[in-house]
């Protein structure tokens, strides 16, 4: 992941983006290794950009033996040259190892605003098994994200 350079101006967008779901984005901090993680509620949630400069936000992250077994996360395509519209929601995801469920809250490529994608990565094979559905698979632990997943099946 690539460093944050202005971490309050994503934390303000963050704010407003959890404000809909009756979330404060009170603070960040970075810890010895560069990380941000920026505090959404009760959660403490590493953010950071990926290779393709979205902004991705891990609101739960499991690990076991420094693998992830379990995550949720939002993808936001950033903006910087528009700061009330810095953040936009652009793929929610659930992983739960080997399986991955996308959400795409806008279109994207191939992919249509509301589709969802689920793959099974087979641990053996290395073959990936991907097919769209029209309901969700995978059940948030977090409540406030479940609705928010299902207000965007279908666009």
């Amino acid at each position: 992941m690539k460093p944050i350079k202005n971490k309050e101006i994503v934390r303000i967008a963050l704010e407003r983006f959890f404000k809909n779901w009756g979330f404060d984005v009170p603070g960040y901090e970075t810890d010895e290794k560069g990380n941000t993680f920026f505090y959404v509620g009760n959660r403490k949630c590493f953010g950071g950009f990926n290779s393709k400069g979205d902004f991705v936000l891990y609101l739960i992250d499991t690990f076991k033996d420094e693998y992830i077994v379990y995550t949720e996360a939002l993808i936001f395509s950033y903006n910087a040259n528009k700061p009330r519209k810095l953040l936009t929601p652009k793929i929610a995801i659930i992983y739960k190892q080997p399986e991955i469920q996308a959400l795409y809250i806008m279109a994207e490529g191939n992919h249509k605003k509301g589709e969802i994608i689920f793959e099974t990565h087979c641990m053996c094979g290395g073959g990936t098994f991907t097919q769209n559905l029209d309901y969700l698979p995978f059940s948030s632990d977090i409540p406030e994200f479940q609705v928010y997943m299902e207000q965007h099946i279908g666009g």
